[in-house]
């Protein structure tokens, strides 16, 4: 979501464990999850990579993002 990680990038658990400075077990577990997403794809037994977007793909993303953050908003305010 920041892009420290490039698209298409090659990730490994355990580097992004000891980048983290945690242990691999959450690792697993949260590269599951942004696997279901497909923001990940698996790779090897331990390893995945980036998903790649294209321009078509990234508007729509962002326009949904834009439009969650706006009812976020839209929300707080309310219950504030």
């Amino acid at each position: 979501m920041t892009g420290v990680l490039p698209r298409g990038g090659k990730v490994t658990e355990r580097g992004l464990a000891e980048s983290l400075k945690i242990s691999p077990t959450p690792v697993r577990e949260a590269l599951r999850r942004l696997e279901q997403d497909r923001l990940v794809k698996r790779e090897g037994p331990r390893s995945v990579r980036v998903a790649q977007f294209d321009d078509a793909e990234s508007l729509q993303i962002t326009m949904i993002e834009d439009a969650l953050r706006a009812l976020a908003a839209r929300l707080a305010a309310v219950n504030a």
